[in-house]
């Protein structure tokens, strides 16, 4: 009987995509601000600019144009606003009492380091550091979506080094390996049909989930000059298939299970144009791909069972249209605006309370000054409209009133 309710527990966890989101560094499920520059524009253009060492991040390529050896250093912030409208499904036989959850949104501190070390003309070495860390989702614990998500916490590193080798006046390639290290903490609520009644905790039960997860992956970036003014970009970024191992505690029977995921993180491109119309204007675009729809299922094991559940997720493709524009004020002085659009990455009978997004709209606008010779500093400010995240699953249906992200950005870069 342990064993049973341990692997009907494992039915009720929700994805482990808030994993997935803060991991990983394109659009579309993706967090796509990293207090790079290329953010005042909404990242539109960020793989074809390269004119600072962010480049060794966006496009390991393009860190053959700089003529000396750069660093960056950025910080930010990441302030979320989550306020459901979601409600007990009256066509659904399982009945949810509870509220619409509260204000979810919260904030995660943004820490990122890019390098790159000129070796020769023809050869780059690159350097990335980031990490993000904080509570992405804490909903009130009595809500009506709690058997899907009560709170997320997680801390994440990834370092990325790179190669880049100019092979000749138009043409510049690169490819770089990466480490990511996630460690993630979860909490939710099980139903009264899964424990038995106890008068504290109203007949319900809490799980919690805790666990880590260390993965390598690969990515390659190729930059076409094609004049003085014009620029393209393409880079490729691997899948991830991290093994996400934790331990899954149970209360109040104070019982605790180990459960194992494989959850794949999906493998995506991106094309970028940067195009000078004259010395104080540029126009920037990119255009990317991720292939969400490679996770049709995933599978979850629990010990001592030793039991697999397979869990439909039915996501789709992402498609990311970013434009934008930079327009230099003086010679020290450069303003930066750009949107972008992310198609939806599910329909709102897969979509669940762990992950409210819906197709994305991006307006980004930024500043990068020129402090002294060879020190540019910068900031951005971009705000997300992550749509209305219609849910209709597991008992509960409705959408998000507000369900938005303001990301501050500032960075600091220096020729060494």
């Amino acid at each position: 009987m342990k064993n049973s309710r341990f692997f009907m527990i494992v039915l009720f966890l929700p994805a482990i995509v808030l994993f997935a989101a803060a991991t990983a560094m394109a659009g579309g499920l993706y967090i796509n601000e990293f207090a790079t520059p290329s953010m005042g524009a909404a990242g539109a253009g960020a793989e074809a600019w390269a004119v600072d060492a962010s480049t060794a991040f966006h496009n390991p390529a393009g860190m053959t144009r700089l003529e000396e050896s750069q660093i960056m250093m950025g910080s930010g912030i990441l302030i979320s606003s989550i306020n459901s409208d979601l409600r007990d499904d009256p066509a659904d036989a399982f009945t949810i009492t509870g509220g619409d959850g509260g204000d979810a949104g919260t904030f995660s501190p943004l820490l990122t380091t890019y390098w790159v070390k000129k070796l020769s003309e023809q050869w780059s070495l690159g350097l990335n550091v980031l990490s993000i860390s904080g509570s992405l989702i804490d909903y009130d614990d009595s809500w009506v979506g709690r058997f899907q998500a009560q709170d997320v916490s997680l801390l994440t590193v990834t370092v990325n080094p790179s190669l880049g080798y100019r092979v000749n006046d138009w043409l510049s390639v690169g490819a770089g390996v990466g480490l990511i290290v996630a460690r993630l903490e979860m909490d939710l609520a099980i139903p009264q049909l899964l424990t038995p009644p106890d008068p504290t905790s109203g007949g319900e039960g809490q799980a919690s989930l805790d666990g880590e997860d260390t993965e390598t992956l690969f990515n390659l970036g190729a930059l076409f000059e094609v004049s003085d003014r014009t620029r393209i970009g393409w880079v490729y970024w691997s899948e991830v298939e991290p093994t996400f191992s934790g331990d899954l505690s149970v209360f109040p029977q104070a019982s605790t299970v180990s459960i194992d995921t494989t959850f794949p993180l999906a493998q995506w491109s991106r094309v970028a144009l940067y195009h000078e119309l004259s010395e104080k204007v540029a126009l920037v675009s990119t255009v990317a791909w991720e292939d969400w729809s490679a996770l049709k299922n995933y599978n979850i094991t629990a010990d001592p069972t030793g039991s697999t559940v397979s869990l439909a997720r039915n996501w789709k493709d992402v498609w990311k249209y970013a434009i934008g524009a930079h327009i230099r004020l003086s010679d020290d002085l450069l303003f930066l605006t750009g949107a972008a659009y992310d198609t939806a990455p599910m329909d709102k009978e897969d979509r669940s309370a762990d992950l409210p997004v819906d197709r994305q709209i991006r307006l980004a606008t930024g500043l990068q000054y020129r402090y002294a010779q060879g020190v540019t500093v910068g900031g951005s400010v971009l705000y997300a409209d992550l749509g209305d995240a219609e849910i209709q699953k597991r008992g509960i249906t409705g959408d998000y009133d507000e369900n938005s992200l303001l990301a501050l950005g500032f960075n600091i870069n220096l020729e060494l």
